[in-house]
């Protein structure tokens, strides 16, 4: 074994030549000084093609870049978007980046919530004043914009004056939902929440109700939320 400091003879294969004397200590250094310079080089290169990727990428037609965002960044249309649970959902979908289409008849909300939900969430969206029982209004919201996903929050929603008006219930809540969902069959859309309500459960004596709890909706309220329900599941599974 060679010592650390000791000197080396190389002899050449030709005897002409004299001996080379080398110092281990200084073939150690050169070795690892050879490997940084290397080291340092792969860097050098790989920062190099960074920039030049860097470059290329900002030369992209700008155009281009733009559909590519449009085409990866969702549309939502979420009805009754104005309304108490509406409007907080609005702001948080546009903090998420998503485009979102807002519908409302601001039967049970005001027009200046829409500043407030631009307000918040510092960005606009589009607003349709309108009826979801109207389906010429839905189409043409379906027909002009490139709709991903549904929340469907429209509908009357007071328990006791679903008693006394039961129709104007029904009207609005399972009319108006099944228009919805046949311009969304229409447009090909078939991702949708659906604001449900507790009262589907009726006066359950659970203190906490599950998917698997049974459905004994007692107000037209709660039935017409569960007849939408019902038409939902009817829906999945024959598609």
């Amino acid at each position: 074994f060679i010592k650390k400091g000791q000197k080396i003879f190389l002899e050449a294969a030709n005897p002409a030549y004299d001996p080379i004397e080398l110092n281990l200590d200084e073939v150690v250094f050169q070795g690892k000084l050879l490997a940084l310079w290397r080291k340092v080089w792969i860097i050098i290169i790989f920062f190099i093609i960074l920039k030049i990727a860097w470059i290329e990428t900002n030369n992209w037609n700008s155009e281009l870049i733009l559909k590519i965002k449009w085409n990866l960044k969702k549309k939502v249309l979420i009805t009754g978007g104005l309304g108490y649970i509406g409007s907080h959902t609005s702001v948080k979908l546009l903090e998420k980046n998503y485009d979102i289409v807002v519908v409302d008849n601001l039967s049970n909300c005001k027009f200046d919530v829409k500043d407030k939900i631009k307000s918040l969430a510092k960005k606009d969206f589009e607003f349709f004043d309108g009826d979801i029982r109207d389906r010429s209004f839905l189409r043409e919201i379906f027909l002009n914009n490139k709709i991903d996903n549904v929340i469907h929050f429209a509908g009357l929603k007071q328990v006791e004056e679903s008693e006394f008006y039961p129709l104007k219930y029904y009207e609005n809540n399972v009319t108006g939902s099944l228009n919805l969902f046949m311009e969304m069959k229409a447009a090909g859309v078939k991702s949708i929440i659906f604001s449900s309500s507790a009262s589907v459960y009726g006066d359950s004596n659970l203190r906490k109700c599950s998917e698997n709890s049974a459905l004994k909706p007692i107000s037209v309220y709660g039935k017409t939320k569960l007849i939408v329900e019902n038409i939902l599941r009817d829906m999945h599974s024959s598609d």
